[in-house]
Order: structure tokens, then C-alpha cells, then sequence
């Protein structure tokens, strides 16, 4: 078959074709997507912790984010609300959303999120702004003069979860009317800045599928956050599993098979979900499963039995869970998986499932190739912030992060230099 000719009319109209096409899908989006996001929760309870591991405004390195997400606000009678004394202003005190917002003066390419909901909140305050039309716009509107009058510069919604805990199944649908119906209330107020929307997404398969429009995520939402940790946890896990595994390593059982950051991050995508619309997120914890002791006879591995919540940390003082600050202390006895690409610490009678600098690094380098737009770390005060380990290093996970994302900018511009 002879090469089809096009004619000079002919290759301009398929350039405007093609424009008409493009323009839609780079316009969708109001964020930036020409470096990987480093998205950082902040949580208003760590300001609670005792001693030396109470967390402020005043301990987070900027520099080390792209995004700060603010958790977390509340919902009260459809409006948006403070949760904590101390969110706002007061006569007496500068509260922590201006705090923290003061931030961006000296990172101007710094962005600030409030996110509102979390596991607490639950899902009975986001049905009743999404059951009918005039709720949703009454929420919007009090959305919008909030983050304008504290200074933020978007909506990080983190609905757990759409469909469940008290939600119906029809809440999927209207969920997804909310995010459209807000966009298009973004784009209309805006002025010079558009206000940006994210959600927080979780990671199991049935969940997505029961919970999530994709359609309205595609067409409103400018970043999702994907929970790609918790995959197990020591109160509902019959074994002793990694958390947060990057890859199902070696394992054939299809339940398994899904639960990984890997299979989660693809699955999401395969649905439609833009790459670049995508973070990854990276737990700045461990879980501690009880497992019995470790004797060299039984073996230290993943999947032994677990008998329930491990020992919590000397400093967040919760059963079954641990800061990174503190599962560095025992580094010393960690192995690290590397089908599975994550490490375990087995501790007198504990298995701790849990993140290291090697296990960021490589998260990272998935986002990178794999080319997801960002990465989201849950929290920023659960990091080694104050350098007790790694030699006094404040940070050493986002550091991690961060070494990997500014390598790849740097080999950008070196092969940009050089052509």
C-alpha cells in the first residue's frame, strides 16, 4: 500500500485537531506538574505530644515541600469550621493556620492545602452536604471565603471513605457532584490564583471501585492522594504484614497480590486517572504486630502469626504504632525485604513493619519513572524532625525524598545544558 500524503491544509488541520484535544486535558488541571510534588501533612493534634516531640509550625522545613496540607478542619451544619482552639486568630495569640501560611513568605513557589475530614470526622458530616444540590452550594460558597480569609490555597478533601461508615452507596455519585460543582466554583471566583482542589483517596481495590467517580475526578480534581499504607494493620490482621510494601515480592495469593503500592498506584491509573494527577503516599510510621518471641528456630520473617497491637513508641505512646523517631532507635536489628522493598524490625516480642531512608528512596524513584506526579507524606511530625537518629539529621525520610527528586532535576538540566 502506497504512504498516504498529507497535504500541507491537511497537516494544519490535524494540528488543530490536535489542540482542541490537548487544550481541554493541560487546562483541566491549575497545578503545576513540572516537578514532583512533595505534598506534607501537617496535623494540628502533634502540637499535644509531650516534651521534645511536641510538633509547631516553627519545626517544619518549607524547603522541603512543595505543598503543605493543613489537617484537619471540620464540617459543622454544611459549613466549613476550625477544629482545634487554636486553628484561627485570636486577641491573644496568632493561630497556626496563619502560622503555618506564613511560610510561603520566604518559599514563594510554596503552596498550603486545608484538608478537612480524617478518620475521626467520619462520613455522617460529608452526606449531609452532598445530599442535595442547595447543601453542596452552601458548603462551596463557605469553602471558598474561608481558605480566601486564612490565606490557604485549596481544598485537600479526605473523605474516610466515600460509601462506607454510615455513607450509602448512592454517595458516590453525589460525591462526585460536589467536586465538579466546586471546580466550576473555583474557576468562577477566581481572580489571579485559582484555588486548587485535592482528595485523599484509599487504596483497596473493592473501595475504589464502590467509591470513587472517576469521570468527576478526571474532569475536577487537581491532585488525589492515594493512602497506599495500612494495607495491614495489627487489629485486623491475622499475620504479621508489612504496611506500606511497595511490591507484593514473591507472594501468590490475589489478596496479597493487591496490597502494595505498586499494584494500588497502577490500578488507579488503569481506571484513567491521569499519572500526573497521582501521589503516591509514604507513611512516616511503623505498625507493630505481637507476634511471640523470635527464636532462631521459628524465624524472623513477614507472616508470622499475630496476636494483635504490638508496643507502641515512648514518645506517640499508642499500641501497635510508632514515629519514624522512634523504629530508628532500633535500626540496629532492621532487615530490609527487597522484593518487597520496605524493612522490619523483630524486637523481643514485636514484629514492626515500618519505612527507612533506603525504602523512601525508593518509593521515590518509583514516582519518578514510573511518572506520578508527586509524592504525599503522611506526616510531617512523625519524621525525625528533631535528628535523634542518622547523626543528628533533622528529616531524614523527606530529606530522602527529596535527595531523589533533586538528583532527577539536576540530570534534567544537565541533559538540557548538553543538547
Amino acid at each position: 500500500m502506497a504512504p498516504i500524503m498529507i497535504g500541507t491544509q491537511g497537516k494544519m488541520a490535524f494540528l488543530h485537531l490536535l489542540i482542541v484535544l490537548l487544550v481541554p486535558l493541560l487546562a483541566n488541571s491549575s497545578e503545576d506538574t513540572s516537578e514532583l510534588r512533595r505534598w506534607c501533612f501537617y496535623t494540628n493534634w502533634a502540637q499535644y505530644r509531650s516534651n521534645e516531640m511536641r510538633f509547631l509550625p516553627d519545626d517544619i522545613d518549607a524547603t522541603l515541600c512543595t505543598h503543605i496540607s493543613y489537617a484537619f478542619a471540620n464540617i459543622v451544619n454544611n459549613n466549613l469550621v476550625a477544629f482545634e482552639w487554636n486553628d484561627e486568630n485570636s486577641k491573644w495569640s496568632k493561630g497556626m493556620y496563619a502560622r503555618v501560611n506564613e511560610l510561603k513568605i520566604n518559599n514563594k513557589n510554596l503552596k498550603t492545602m486545608l484538608a478537612v475530614g480524617g478518620w475521626n470526622m467520619g462520613s455522617l458530616p460529608f452526606t449531609h452536604v452532598i445530599s442535595s444540590k442547595d447543601n453542596r452550594k452552601k458548603f462551596i460558597e463557605n469553602v471558598i471565603t474561608f481558605l480566601r480569609i486564612h490565606n490557604f490555597d485549596g481544598l485537600d478533601i479526605c473523605w474516610i471513605f466515600p460509601t462506607k461508615r454510615g455513607s450509602q452507596s448512592g454517595d458516590k455519585e453525589k460525591f462526585g457532584n460536589l467536586l465538579k460543582e466546586m471546580k466550576d466554583a473555583f474557576k468562577k471566583e477566581s481572580k489571579e490564583k485559582e484555588l486548587l482542589l485535592g482528595i485523599v483517596v484509599g487504596s483497596k481495590k473493592s473501595l475504589i471501585d464502590e467509591a470513587y467517580d472517576i469521570d468527576a475526578i478526571n474532569k475536577a480534581v487537581d491532585v488525589i492522594s492515594i493512602m497506599s499504607y495500612d494495607y495491614y494493620s495489627p487489629q485486623d490482621s491475622e499475620y504479621a504484614m508489612h504496611p506500606s510494601a511497595l511490591y507484593s515480592g514473591n507472594s501468590t495469593n490475589e489478596d496479597e497480590y493487591e496490597r502494595n503500592v505498586n499494584f494500588t498506584a497502577h490500578y488507579w491509573n488503569s481506571l484513567g486517572v491521569p499519572k500526573k494527577k497521582i501521589n503516591i503516599g509514604i507513611p512516616f510510621y511503623g505498625r507493630s504486630f505481637r507476634t511471640g518471641s523470635h527464636t532462631p528456630e521459628k524465624g524472623v520473617k513477614e507472616g508470622l502469626p499475630s496476636f494483635g497491637k504490638g508496643n507502641g513508641g515512648i514518645y506517640t505512646k499508642d499500641k501497635g504504632f510508632l514515629a519514624y523517631y522512634e523504629t530508628c532507635l532500633l535500626e540496629k536489628k532492621s532487615v530490609f525485604m527487597e522484593d518487597r522493598g520496605v524493612p522490619f524490625i523483630a524486637v523481643d516480642n514485636d514484629w514492626i513493619g515500618y519505612e527507612n531512608i533506603e525504602s523512601v528512596k525508593l518509593k521515590a524513584n518509583f514516582a519518578l519513572q514510573n511518572n506520578y506526579g508527586g509524592l504525599m507524606f503522611w506526616t510531617l511530625d512523625l519524621d525525625d524532625f528533631k535528628g535523634i537518629c542518622n547523626g543528628g539529621e533533622k528529616y531524614p525520610l523527606l530529606t530522602a525524598a527529596n535527595s531523589v527528586v533533586n538528583k532527577d532535576q539536576s540530570t534534567k538540566e544537565n541533559t538540557k545544558d548538553s543538547s
